[in-house]
């Protein structure tokens, strides 16, 4: 036996990493890893001298949204950043039995089970943390652990971050960065990434001041709120490798609308999706590698054996991007070591 997997009581851990790294048996240990920082450091400790591999089960770092926020980050696309943002929460809680509801196994309620990869994610975009506050709180009278739990922190870099976790409440899933050359989100699990630039990928309102006055219809004001939107998208080239097909627009509109309804529109938002270089695409010798594989069947193949993409389908999610053979698809902001 080269190692061991360890999913005993959280208070266990400890031991259990020492005594295996004694006997030089490698340990992959589910989170937490611990649950004091003095526990934390003996077990690390007794890994390191004795030169075995001691891992902790936070998968989410790995999901493919995440990994591209941290490659934004790290390419300086997002610019400086000021500040990131992480929630998991979930409905469970008071159902939850056995030691597992034992406030001395899971202190901080969820922040154990489940905020504990957020913390994780921060740590693995931002780097080591220089100062910690955080609350908890019981607001339901079922079950033995808090509710809610909320961590704030300051990072080495001046970095603030916020992590939060509850349970009781629906599942909410989410890790963002905020810079100053844009904003980026992982949703849904890390299948779902969202970015944000500044100002050209963004029309406010205001912006459309001019329709206030005039005896236009409502048809003829649609249009021209059509013509102030595709301007916006050509706003878009201003970033580098983006082409319009990368471009999906977030807003609804109809082509004919009340001047009410108009100025009742949110600012257009944008994300990233892949497109389809077709002189390298596959399709037309029989490739559907891509399309099998697309989650949300966003993929097929036109009569002429041509790979089309489906923008109202698409989320970004990237799983196109990794498996083609050919690298025939461009995604702006992602590249493949990131998925």
């Amino acid at each position: 036996m080269d190692g061991l997997v360890v999913v005993t009581l959280h208070s266990t851990h400890a031991d259990i990493v020492c005594r295996a790294a004694s006997a030089g048996k490698h340990v992959f240990v589910e989170k937490p890893l611990t649950l004091t920082v003095a526990d934390a450091r003996r077990a690390a400790t007794a890994s390191r001298e004795a030169g075995v591999v001691l891992q902790v089960g936070h998968h989410r770092r790995f999901q493919g949204a995440t990994r591209r926020v941290k490659g934004l980050i790290d390419s300086g696309e997002l610019g400086e950043i000021y500040q990131l943002e992480a929630n998991l929460s979930g409905p469970s809680g008071g159902s939850r039995t056995g030691w597992r509801s034992d406030p001395a196994e899971c202190p901080a309620g969820s922040m154990t089970g489940l905020g504990v990869h957020m913390v994780e994610n921060l740590h693995y975009l931002a780097g080591p943390v220089k100062c910690v506050s955080a609350f908890c709180s019981k607001i339901s009278s079922v079950g033995n652990l808090d509710d809610v739990t909320n961590i704030i922190m300051e990072f080495e870099s001046g970095t603030l971050g916020y992590v939060g976790t509850a349970y009781g409440i629906p599942k909410v899933f989410n890790t963002a960065a905020f810079g100053t050359g844009g904003n980026a989100w992982s949703e849904d699990e890390g299948k779902r990434l969202r970015k944000l630039g500044i100002d050209p990928s963004a029309v406010e309102v205001a912006d459309l001041g001019g329709l206030r006055g005039g005896n236009d219809t409502p048809a003829e004001t649609g249009a021209r709120a059509r013509l102030l939107i595709e301007a916006a998208i050509s706003k878009l080239d201003a970033y580098d490798g983006f082409r319009p097909e990368n471009a999906k627009m977030l807003i609804a509109w109809e082509e004919e609308m009340s001047r009410r309804s108009l100025f009742t529109l949110p600012p257009v938002r944008y994300e990233m999706i892949p497109s389809i270089r077709g002189e390298d695409c596959f399709a037309a010798d029989g490739c559907r590698i891509c399309s099998n594989l697309c989650p949300h069947n966003a993929l097929a193949v036109s009569p002429e054996g041509r790979m089309i993409l489906s923008k109202g389908r698409c989320t970004g999610c990237g799983a196109c991007v990794s498996a083609c053979p050919a690298g025939a698809f461009d995604f702006p902001g992602a590249s493949l070591p990131q998925l």
